[in-house]
């Protein structure tokens, strides 16, 4: 008995898991720094500081109210594409659709006006038969891309040329809704701001808080962070390779898919097969 209990073995130590590798944490400074919305924002105070020193009436209310209504289009739609680009996608036709929509607005307008309709009746349906005929050729678009299936900067780029084309088409080249009252109307002031300038600042202010405040925004954040396409694709097509080899060599798969019950999970994160083969699998 003292034999045997002079030649056995000491007792294993438990195994203790080993703590995962630190990571260092980029400095407070260094992520202020790096923030793309800090930097646009320094690029902006910059030119305002510039522009300002260069003219005094440069930041006066009456000069803002002129940039605002000089560049209210292209703000209106830098704003909508703004979300596109967030979600990762691509629009072409931003200035066409909005030449196309102009036209239609404008042609409306022009009948409601030899109708001698009220200045405002002319504007509300002007801009809503606008808007009609904006949101039409978005949805012709999305019709494209996800019917179709045709690549956003295919589908958009057709929707350049025609929209393009069909704008000289109905206004014939030359300029359409042409109304002195409702420009004088437009051009009145309001707390120093014209009509436009207001609508751009409100408009902005809204987009901007639908970004960042809604569920909404979250999504089109979220959309635009995720993988590309090709890589999910790619992922996918590793994880039934690899669950077809492994039952092929009988290591216990045979009858199961592994890869399709990994690709069923929701969540992203991390498969691991018996063989050690690990894949990114994105729901």
């Amino acid at each position: 008995m003292s034999s045997v209990s002079e030649n056995s073995a000491p007792p294993a130590s438990p195994v203790t898991a080993a703590a995962p590798p630190a990571v260092a944490q980029p400095s407070r400074i260094r992520a202020i720094l790096s923030n793309q919305q800090f930097l646009l924002f320094i690029a902006l105070a910059v030119l305002i500081v510039y522009f300002s020193v260069r003219d005094s009436n440069f930041a006066s209310s009456s000069e803002i109210n002129n940039v605002l209504n000089t560049f209210s289009e292209i703000i209106l739609l830098a704003i909508a594409e703004t979300y596109v680009i967030i979600s990762g996608g691509i629009d072409l036709s931003v200035g066409s659709n909005a030449s196309f929509s102009g036209v239609i607005g404008g042609l409306v307008m022009a009948h409601l006006v030899s109708a001698h309709d009220p200045q405002f009746a002319i504007l509300g349906v002007g801009t809503v038969i606008c808007a009609v005929a904006g949101l039409a050729v978005g949805l012709l678009n999305a019709a494209l891309i996800l019917w179709a299936r045709l690549v956003p900067f295919v589908a958009t780029l057709a929707t350049l040329g025609a929209m393009g084309g069909l704008a000289i088409v109905l206004s014939n080249g030359e300029p359409v809704g042409l109304d002195t009252g409702s420009a004088a109307l437009v051009s009145q002031q309001y707390v120093h701001f014209s009509p436009t300038a207001i609508v751009v600042i409100v408009l902005t202010v809204l987009a901007w808080l639908w970004l960042h405040m809604t569920r909404f925004g979250r999504y089109t954040f979220a959309i635009g962070s995720r993988p590309p396409l090709q890589a999910r694709r790619w992922a996918a097509r590793t994880a039934s390779m690899t669950a077809t080899t492994s039952s092929r060599r009988g290591d216990g798969t045979r009858g199961r898919n592994p890869a399709k019950a990994a690709f069923r999970r929701r969540g992203s994160g991390s498969v691991r097969f018996r063989r050690g083969d690990r894949i990114n699998a994105a729901s």
